[in-house]
């Protein structure tokens, strides 16, 4: 029986301070120099990690069902296998080298968290039966790609932030980017918001689900300081949040919630033809992406609503008198 999720406060408080945490580690030029900008993330994963240990509770990082029998060697290796086939191809990619050459070379935070992420998504594979997760794999990537074919069929008014126009991401270019987003975000901001704040996934409601993604969604300017918290960017940020913690709840599986993040961070790159920003960086909010995730965060909400409630285990339900009437 997994263990029952600290009180909430404790679980606010360890959100909040990750976040200050991260904040100060970005504005520590001696730190920043040696991980470079997204020690900011790093940061998040590593109190994370520590908050959920010293309360004795599970990372989370693999679901709790179904086990094999025993340790899958082939299917722990295939994450790693994949992610080194696209860094290998993406090198040679005019339209991706130029990113690539950088994260490796000046991101050394990104590139640890990164290969955080994938030996946590080998473990889950080696450890535990992901066919019955198939569908909620499939459902993941269909809510990060169905806003970005909005954006590029019905085209959108926010103007790209960082524009590549002789060089575009290209399908291999997306493919990249969304391993090494989900690998990242899996270790730290979904560490963070969804199973430190939002606790165990078969007892959480929407309103935790909605507390969360207003944290994750101030922590991106917090780190910039340039961006306003009344921009339709940071909408876009709490909505995608509202999606990413209604399918971790949903599926009970972080790694699913981790495909759904990471994923849609680089369709939304190679939609606005963008270099797609790496896990913490302030993505562009077009209308037509703003809308068609607003609708995904509603009926996400409303059938996390039917099936668990508002409030989950906010309110702890008294327990039974066995001596019973």
């Amino acid at each position: 029986m997994s263990p029952p999720n600290p009180p909430l406060w404790v679980r606010v408080l360890s959100g909040v301070f990750a976040v200050g945490a991260s904040w100060w580690l970005v504005r520590t030029d001696a730190v920043r120099t040696v991980f470079g900008p997204s020690v900011g993330a790093l940061g998040l994963g590593v109190v994370a990690v520590f908050a959920l240990r010293g309360t004795h509770q599970p990372l989370g990082l693999w679901p709790t069902r179904p086990w094999r029998q025993s340790f899958s060697l082939k299917w722990a290796v295939l994450p790693a296998a994949v992610g080194g086939l696209l860094i290998v191809l993406a090198g040679a990619s005019a339209g991706v080298s130029g990113s690539v050459r950088v994260l490796l070379t000046v991101n050394r935070g990104a590139i640890l968290a990164i290969a955080a992420g994938i030996v946590a998504a080998g473990l889950s594979f080696g450890l535990v039966r992901q066919r019955n997760y198939a569908r909620w794999f499939a459902l993941a990537v269909a809510c990060a790609v169905v806003p970005a074919l909005a954006v590029v069929l019905f085209g959108g008014d926010s103007a790209p932030a960082t524009p590549i126009p002789s060089a575009r991401l290209g399908v291999l270019g997306v493919l990249f980017w969304s391993v090494a987003n989900v690998s990242q975000v899996l270790v730290t901001q979904e560490l963070t918001f969804r199973r430190l704040l939002i606790g165990r996934p078969e007892s959480a409601g929407v309103v935790l689900v909605l507390g969360a993604a207003v944290l994750s969604a101030v922590w991106p300017p917090m780190l910039a300081e340039t961006v306003s918290l009344i921009d339709l960017r940071v909408v876009h940020l709490v909505l995608v949040a509202v999606v990413t913690g209604c399918l971790y709840i949903m599926s009970q599986s972080l790694l699913v919630a981790a495909l759904y993040h990471g994923t849609y961070i680089a369709a939304m790159g190679g939609a606005t033809q963008t270099v797609a920003p790496i896990a913490g960086e302030i993505p562009d909010a077009p209308i037509g992406a703003v809308l068609a995730t607003g609708a995904l965060a509603i009926a996400l909400a409303a059938t996390v609503v039917r099936r668990r409630g508002w409030l989950g285990d906010i309110i702890p339900q008294p327990t039974p008198d066995a001596s019973g009437d």
